[in-house]
């Protein structure tokens, strides 16, 4: 199997606030610096209680 590498690159993590992505970010910062990561995710504090008692 072939080896990707990332370093020196830029990669966009959609959810990186989350616990899938902020690990994710985490390991790669670890295994193939240098590289660029652009973080994004929603972090507004609306919760809709109707979605939940529908």
């Amino acid at each position: 199997m072939q080896q990707i590498t990332l370093t020196e690159k830029t990669i966009l993590i959609t959810g990186a606030a989350g616990f899938i992505g902020s690990n994710l970010v985490l390991e790669l910062l670890k295994t193939q610096s240098p590289l660029t990561i652009v973080g994004i995710d929603n972090m507004n504090d609306y919760y809709n209680y109707r979605d939940r008692h529908a």
